[in-house]
C-alpha cells in the first residue's frame, strides 16, 4: 500500500490547522480570543489542540504540557485568521488550476501520480476534497504573504551571478541542509532588558538540548516561529536560501550539530542540522514535441459540445486523417494552426498541470483524449520525446529561487509581528493571556 511520508502527513496536519472556520460562537461556547472581527471559541481551540496532539503523536514527537500547546495552537489560529481577513479585504482568489498545480507538485515529490496521491490520502483516512480545501487555503495565505512582501524583495542578475561564482569555486560538492529552528522572538524595538532576557532564555534552551533534551518537543513548546507546530522544521535548504547570518555558521557543520543562539532582527535562533546531502550537479529536462488542435471555450456552450467535436476529430485522426490539415481547419489558435498545430518542443514547467498530465499520459505517436485546461479544450499528438541537459539554466533558476527564499525568510516573521501589532487582538481566556510571552 502506498502511504504518505511522515513529512507530508505533518504538512497536511498543519494545513488542516489553518482551515479552521472562525464562525460566531454558539451559545455557551466561550470565546478565548478575538482577532479583529472574528472570534475563536473554546470549542474550536479544543478541537485543534486535539488534532495537533494526534498528529504530533503520529510523528513520535514528545508533547509539551497542555497549557503550552494550547497557547501555541491559539497563536497559529490568530495568525491564520488575520491573514485570511487580509485576503478577503483585498479580494484575493485561488483558482482550481492553482490547487491542481500544487497537488501535482506534492504528488511528484512523493513520486506518485495524482491518482496514487488520492488513493494514499484515502488509505490514511484523509478526505481528498477536504485535502484540496486545505491546499487552497495554504496557497491563499502564501498569496497574502507574497503580496505583502513583493515590494521588499528584489533580486538582481548580479546577485545570481555572484552566488554562481561562489558555487563554481567550491572544491567540494555543494550541500543541502535539512534545518530545524527554534525562535525566541523580540519586538521591533526591544529594550536592552528584553534582549538580555531573550538571550538568557535561548542559552538555557541550547544548554538543555546539549544535555539531551528533545529538539522537536522544545520547538513545539518554545518557538515563536511559523514552523513551531512542525517541530521548527524549515525543510531542505541550500545555503543561499538561508539568511546570511545562518549560512555562515551552518556551512561547516555536520549532521546533528546545534548552532546558536544566533541574534537576528526578529530574535534569537537555535538551529539543528537534522540532515544533509549533496546537491544536484547535472540536471536533465524532459521535453516533448507536440502538436495540438485547440478550441477556445465559450461559457455559453456546455463542455460536451467541445468534447464531442474533438472526439469526432480524434476518430478521423485514428482513421488516418491528416493532423496538420485538421489543425489548420479547426484549431482556434492561429499561431499553431498555421503550422499544422505544431507547438514545437515543450519542456517541463512550460504548460499548465492539465496539459503536462496529458503529455505524460499520451504515448509517443498517439492521439490524446480531449482534455480541458484553464484556456480551453485540446487534442494533442506527441511526436517525439527527449531529455536535454539544462544544468546551467536549472542552476540559475534554482539560485534565484534560493535567494528569494532567503530574503522571504528574513522578512516574513517581522511582517507577521507587524500585522499582529497593527490589528485588534484580544485573548479573553485568562489562563492563555497569563501565558503570553514577552
Amino acid at each position: 500500500m502506498v502511504r504518505f511520508s511522515k513529512q507530508l502527513l505533518l504538512s497536511a496536519m498543519i494545513i488542516a490547522l489553518s482551515t479552521v472556520s472562525y464562525a460566531k460562537p454558539k451559545t455557551l461556547d466561550a470565546v478565548v480570543a478575538v482577532a479583529n472581527d472574528e472570534v475563536i471559541t473554546q470549542a474550536q481551540l479544543a478541537q485543534q489542540v486535539a488534532f495537533v496532539k494526534q498528529s504530533l503523536t503520529k510523528q513520535h514527537t514528545p508533547l509539551p504540557s497542555d497549557k503550552v500547546l494550547r497557547k501555541q495552537v491559539l497563536e497559529h489560529m490568530i495568525s491564520f485568521s488575520l491573514q485570511k481577513q487580509l485576503a478577503e479585504k483585498y479580494d484575493m482568489k485561488v483558482t482550481d488550476a492553482d490547487v491542481d498545480k500544487a497537488l501535482l507538485s506534492i504528488a511528484q515529490g512523493q513520486q506518485m501520480s495524482l491518482e496514487q496521491l488520492r488513493a494514499a490520502a484515502m488509505a490514511d483516512g484523509v478526505d481528498f476534497n477536504s485535502f484540496r480545501k486545505q491546499i487552497h487555503d495554504q496557497i491563499l495565505i502564501q498569496h497574502v504573504q507574497q503580496s505583502a512582501l513583493q515590494d521588499k524583495i528584489k533580486i538582481t542578475d548580479q546577485e545570481i551571478d555572484n552566488y554562481l561564482r561562489v558555487l563554481k569555486a567550491q572544491p567540494l560538492q555543494p550541500k543541502i541542509y535539512h534545518i530545524q529552528d527554534i525562535l525566541i522572538s523580540l519586538s521591533d524595538s526591544p529594550t536592552s532588558e528584553q534582549i538580555q532576557t531573550a538571550k538568557q532564555r535561548a542559552e538555557k534552551l541550547i544548554q538543555s538540548l546539549r544535555q539531551g533534551a528533545n529538539f522537536d518537543q522544545l520547538a513545539v513548546a518554545e518557538s515563536a516561529g511559523e514552523e513551531a507546530l512542525q517541530r521548527g522544521d524549515l525543510g531542505w535548504r541550500r545555503l543561499a536560501e538561508l539568511p546570511n547570518i545562518f549560512a555562515e555558521q551552518v556551512k561547516n557543520k555536520q549532521k546533528g550539530d546545534l548552532v546558536g543562539p544566533i541574534r537576528a532582527d526578529n530574535g534569537f535562533h537555535i538551529l539543528k542540522i537534522a540532515d544533509m546531502r549533496g546537491d544536484v550537479q547535472t540536471h536533465y529536462a524532459n521535453e516533448a514535441h507536440v502538436r495540438q488542435i485547440y478550441l477556445k471555450a465559450n461559457a455559453s456552450y456546455p463542455a460536451k459540445v467541445y468534447q464531442q467535436k474533438l472526439q469526432k476529430l480524434r476518430t478521423e485522426l485514428l482513421k488516418s486523417a491528416d493532423f496538420a490539415k485538421l489543425a489548420e481547419a479547426y484549431s482556434d489558435d492561429p499561431i499553431t494552426a498555421s503550422k499544422g498545430g505544431d507547438m514545437g518542443w515543450i519542456k517541463e514547467g512550460m504548460v499548465s498541470p492539465a496539459f503536462a498530465k496529458a503529455i505524460e499520459n499520451t504515448p509517443t505517436g498517439k492521439i490524446s483524449q480531449p482534455f480541458v485546461t484553464p484556456v480551453g479544450w485540446h487534442l494533442i499528438q506527441v511526436l517525439e520525446r527527449k531529455k536535454t541537459e539544462d544544468t546551467a539554466d536549472y542552476k540559475r533558476d534554482q539560485v534565484k529561487a534560493m535567494i528569494y527564499q532567503r530574503k522571504f525568510s528574513e522578512e516574513i516573521q517581522s511582517w507577521l509581528q507587524q500585522l499582529r501589532n497593527s490589528t485588534y487582538v484580544k485573548i479573553t481566556d485568562p489562563t492563555l493571556a497569563d501565558e503570553q510571552k514577552d
